[in-house]
């Protein structure tokens, strides 16, 4: 009896606190509006110090030279909790790009290729993506873990700049709505009646640069607004 009415005290404590406020994504956006030439690939490393600091990889491929797809794979630190692991993914596809056609490609049909639709004031893609966390707590005798969904859509829009000595720098944003799960898990051996989830929608933003250092090397910069906020940082490298 006291251990149940001592695990219900616990549960009261924590919810409120994994509930009050939004999850936010542990990757960030890293990515323009502009979609890659179909079959390249690329690798990237970034790391967040927001409010729960988290470093992982990506493996970007693009299947047609407007669909680009994304897997990631990472690590998060929140305060709450001990270091947990987080796996993502991701796509988009581009509908608006900034280019200078030529008089004889030019066309107002939206399902021609980018290379054929008229010159756009900048690049933008839509698409969807997941994302899944688990975290457990540190040295708590009644909760084990806490595991995160999200799945959202996504509206990204750059704007290319190319500088003097030759780079492009390319500042972006990016909207998300997403709808946020999370089921806190009890030690085993727990009584039941006490599982606790919520959901909930969402939305956040991303504002940042991209700089086109050479024709491989991209360096990223961003801030977060999405709960998880903070500065995103990462390196982008073809091959």
């Amino acid at each position: 009896m006291k251990l149940t009415v001592f695990t219900a005290a616990v549960l009261l404590l924590i919810v409120p606190i994994a509930s009050a406020e939004n999850i936010g994504s542990f990757f960030g956006t890293f990515t323009t509006g502009e979609s890659m030439t179909k079959g390249q690939i690329r690798l990237s490393g970034g790391v967040g110090v927001a409010d729960a600091t988290s470093v992982g990889g990506m493996l970007a491929y693009s299947f047609s030279d407007d669909v680009d797809g994304r897997i990631k794979l990472g690590l998060v630190d929140d305060a709450l909790f001990e270091t947990g692991i987080a796996v993502g993914t991701d796509f988009k596809w581009q509908v608006m790009r900034k280019t200078e056609p030529t008089a004889y490609t030019a066309t107002n049909d939206p399902g021609a290729a980018p290379s054929q639709r008229k010159n756009s004031p900048f690049d933008l893609a839509v698409g969807g993506f997941m994302e899944w966390t688990n975290m457990d707590y540190g040295g708590d005798l009644v909760v084990e873990s806490q595991t995160v969904w999200q799945v959202g859509a996504q509206v990204i829009a750059s704007y290319p700049i190319m500088l003097k000595n030759g780079t492009e720098l390319s500042p972006y944003g990016r909207f998300n709505l997403r709808h946020e799960s999370f089921s806190i898990d009890l030690m085993p051996g727990m009584p039941d009646g006490y599982d606790i989830s919520d959901s909930k929608l969402a939305f956040g933003l991303n504002a940042g640069v991209a700089w086109s250092v050479t024709d491989v090397i991209v360096l990223y910069g961003e801030l977060q607004f999405d709960g998880n906020d903070g500065i995103f940082l990462a390196i982008d490298f073809g091959i």
